[in-house]
């Protein structure tokens, strides 16, 4: 399971981006609406309570898939911090 974490505006802006694609994505064939409104969940979780009960249900109904994508996550912050850090190195 990830790690806590505080909140932020860039987490914010960009689920209720993907809630609005996924919205839009309900009634334009050419977006993937339910992939991109769990996404948007899944990416405010954190940040607000209703979301995380939401995660909640969809970790109940596909606990295999909400599992996946939180160790992808955690593999995508482990390999950032290595990236950040290799490159503070390099930098002066």
């Amino acid at each position: 399971m990830s790690a806590p974490r505080r909140p932020s505006l860039k987490r914010k802006v960009g689920g209720i981006g993907l809630l609005v694609l996924g919205v839009l994505g309900l009634v334009l064939p050419i977006l993937q609406g339910g992939l991109l409104l769990g996404l948007g969940l899944f990416v405010l979780r954190e940040q607000f309570g209703w979301a995380r009960r939401a995660t909640d249900a969809l970790r109940r109904r596909w606990p295999r898939a909400v599992e996946g994508v939180e160790v992808m996550e955690d593999r995508l912050l482990d390999w950032t911090r290595r990236q950040t850090a290799r490159l503070r190195r390099l930098l002066p």
